[in-house]
């Protein structure tokens, strides 16, 4: 997994480009968070496979005071997300944006801002999960893959939310629609995208 944290007291993340990985990951795939009390700005993410059997796709969880921004995502496939046993965290979602403070009194609260993401193909259980928060009330929405274009339409509009200027571009995500099916070792196996 590729996972990008930022600590108070130790700077910001930024800069970064992470290009052509193949990724399975018990928890999520691709994530920035939860740990975000510094800024985390220009991320550049290309060409990630990721694994049938991850819990989850693709992350943004954002909880401190810091700010994740423009970061691109593009050219992304997905095999496959699961649930996972145990009561494990995730629901098996493509795509999770949230931002939601740590704590009850975790105030101010950053933001998530300019975020795109491109071509991208998924295989999910759950669709997509976004959550965020308008001054001290909190917003959810679940998306299928015919709402992901939708909700970018609407992402600068809305009166101000801790989650702004979200772009999706070519991206399909595809709900499972009956239990997967395992091979003899137990590896879950999915109709394969190209």
């Amino acid at each position: 997994a590729i996972c990008i944290k930022t600590t108070k007291g130790y700077g910001t993340t930024d800069n970064l480009l992470i290009q052509n990985n193949v990724v399975q990951s018990r928890s999520s795939a691709f994530k920035i968070g939860s740990s975000t009390e510094e800024n985390v700005t220009n991320i550049f993410l290309d060409q990630l496979r990721i694994r049938a059997g991850t819990n989850r796709g693709l992350a943004l969880q954002h909880r401190d005071g810091g700010t994740i921004s423009n970061v691109h995502i593009r050219n992304v496939v997905m095999e496959g997300t699961e649930l996972q046993p145990h009561h494990w965290w995730g629901i098996g979602e493509a795509i999770y944006i949230v931002s939601t403070p740590r704590y009850r009194n975790n105030w101010p609260l950053g933001r998530i801002s300019h975020i795109t993401m491109e071509h991208i193909r998924a295989y999910s259980v759950s669709g997509s999960s976004f959550v965020s928060f308008r001054g001290r009330g909190q917003k959810t929405k679940s998306l299928d893959h015919d709402t992901h274009e939708q909700l970018a339409q609407n992402s600068g509009q809305e009166e101000p939310s801790t989650i702004s200027h979200l772009s999706f571009v070519n991206v399909k995500v595809s709900i499972a629609t009956q239990p997967f099916e395992k091979d003899p070792l137990g590896i879950v196996t999915y109709e394969k995208l190209s």
